[in-house]
């Protein structure tokens, strides 16, 4: 059981300077000695004031044997004297501890609510900034994956394309050919079919002017061929 007390000031204390106490305490049996520490700490703790009543007292020392309660009041007078020494210099200390306890909460207490407005003005600005950086970073990916994925094309959006760029491109062969392949450029997945359609067309335009001029050659040689039929035929009259 402990010692019952009301007061609960957690600056209450007084030094134990041990050449001081055992001075005091010398002419004390062990008992007695124990007595006189266990009833400063209260009357400290009580800011002076003792109960009258004996067994009050001796209920909050919980002294219970007749020995106990012997000592407690045999030391109650040097108690009372040393106990009033100590409060001359420890009441005026508590209070100044008191004050500057109070004034130094109160400063924390105004700094942290000013760094608690400040940090909640602060997020508004920059969380809306925060959102603005995450909307035009997740458009520039979007962006980016939708140019990275390649859609083929339908038949109409081809024939329109070639009708577009007036070359000799045939829609129907354009299709058939890379719908077979799985829409590849070689090995590699076509990532613009209007660049494969383009390519299509110079490759279609350098065959068709080959053949031209092979038409051209091969009209050139049977022109020669008929003349000098013609050129036998006559000489061959005279």
């Amino acid at each position: 059981m402990k010692p019952t007390t009301t007061n609960k000031d957690p600056l209450i204390h007084f030094p134990f300077y041990i050449n001081q106490y055992q001075g005091i305490l010398s002419r004390y049996s062990l008992e007695e000695k124990g007595a006189f520490i266990s009833l400063l700490c209260i009357y400290l703790v009580e800011d002076s004031e003792l109960p009258e009543n004996q067994e009050q007292l001796f209920r909050m020392c919980l002294a219970f044997s007749e020995s106990e309660r012997k000592a407690i009041l045999s030391v109650k007078e040097k108690v009372v004297e040393i106990g009033l020494e100590i409060l001359k210099y420890q009441k005026p200390k508590r209070e100044k501890c008191r004050n500057s306890a109070k004034i130094g909460g109160l400063a924390r207490a105004a700094k942290a609510q000013a760094n608690a407005q400040k940090t909640l003005k602060r997020p508004s600005s920059n969380t809306e900034t925060e959102k603005e950086t995450e909307k035009e970073t997740e458009k520039e990916l979007k962006s980016k994956s939708e140019s990275k994925r390649f859609s083929p094309p339908t038949f109409q959006e081809v024939q329109d394309y070639c009708k577009e760029r007036k070359n000799f491109v045939n829609p129907q062969k354009f299709m058939d050919h890379y719908q077979s392949n799985g829409w590849k450029v070689g090995k590699n997945s076509m990532k613009d079919w209007k660049a494969a359609v383009r390519k299509w067309e110079e490759n279609s335009f350098e065959l068709k002017t080959s053949q031209n001029k092979m038409s051209i050659s091969s009209w050139n040689k049977a022109e020669e061929k008929t003349r000098l039929n013609i050129s036998t035929i006559l000489n061959t009259k005279i």
